[in-house]
This record gives structure tokens, C-alpha cells and sequence, in this order.
């Protein structure tokens, strides 16, 4: 039980000391703000997590539904460059 206490003690007395020398450490704000607009790819892992979360909810119907809607959006935006007043299709 007492090389227990021992070795809980030295543990903390480590964790303590560990934390004191971290705390020491100033983050150069200028240089993370740099790095974060310089080097996009920090962000490839939480849009890929976010991608396979919904990606995993969609469904079929959900997929064709998209591309549905964003092809008539494509097709209202081509005829007001077109100057076309009405929802027509291109033939």
C-alpha cells in the first residue's frame, strides 16, 4: 500500500511539474494565423468527417433529389443570363 502512495505521489509530483513547464509556453498567435492561411489542408479532416456524417444520412431519393434542384438552379440562372423572363428549358 505505501509503494503505492509512493508512486501516486511521484505521479502527480510529475503531472505538476509537466504543467508548470507547459504553461510557460506562449502561443504566437501571428504564426498559428499564418499557418492557418497558408496550409488549407488543416481542414481536409473535419470536412471529411462532416462529409461522411451526411453523406450516411442521405438517401437515394435524397441524392436525386439534389441534383434535381441544383440542376434547375443552373437552368434559371443560364436563362436570366439569357434574358429569358420564364422558367424554359434549353433544347
Amino acid at each position: 500500500m505505501e509503494n503505492c502512495l509512493m508512486e501516486k505521489k511521484g505521479a502527480d509530483e510529475n503531472s505538476l511539474s509537466t504543467l508548470q513547464g507547459i504553461s510557460k509556453h506562449q502561443v504566437n498567435e501571428a504564426r498559428l494565423s499564418e499557418d492557418l492561411d497558408n496550409y488549407w489542408e488543416v481542414l481536409a479532416e473535419p470536412i471529411q468527417k462532416e462529409a461522411k456524417t451526411n453523406i450516411l444520412k442521405l438517401t437515394p431519393h435524397e441524392y436525386v433529389g439534389a441534383a434535381v434542384e441544383l440542376a434547375r438552379a443552373v437552368d434559371t440562372v443560364v436563362n436570366l443570363v439569357d434574358g429569358k423572363t420564364s422558367f424554359e428549358s434549353h433544347r
